[in-house]
């Protein structure tokens, strides 16, 4: 599995100019599905196709990192970090969307975040698996 996760994180991931939408997208998902470590640097292509839906299938180990993102990224990251957090369901994500609300000065955001609290463990439309 190690090996797995590496290439797909190295030799895919990491090179999204050099594959195509659709196998970056699939090694989004298989990443994700691996539950390795390694999935939460997807965080850093939140806005590419399956990034998001590979952290939500990853649950609770990529709370943290997507976190951050909802802490200090622009205010569109910020809007999917808030959709991916009410997706994953779990008692951590809650209170990261919680104390979100409560700092959030971008109107947009926040009605994002308080979406994703009252969707809250639902998988978000926009996000759909193979």
């Amino acid at each position: 599995m190690v090996n797995v996760s590496g290439y797909l994180t190295n030799d895919v991931i990491r090179r999204p100019e050099q594959v195509s939408a659709d196998t970056w997208r699939d090694a989004a998902l298989i990443l994700g599905r691996l539950r390795d470590s390694l999935t939460t640097q997807l965080t850093l292509y939140l806005e590419r196709d399956g990034a998001a839906t590979a952290l939500i299938e990853l649950g609770e180990p990529a709370v943290q990192a997507v976190s951050d993102v909802l802490q200090v990224g622009g205010p569109s990251r910020r809007l999917i970090a808030a959709e991916m957090l009410g997706a994953i369901g779990s008692p951590t994500a809650r209170d990261a969307l919680t104390v979100a609300l409560k700092t959030e000065s971008d109107a947009s955001v926040r009605q994002g975040i308080q979406t994703a609290l009252s969707r809250f463990g639902q998988r978000p439309p926009s996000v759909e698996v193979r």
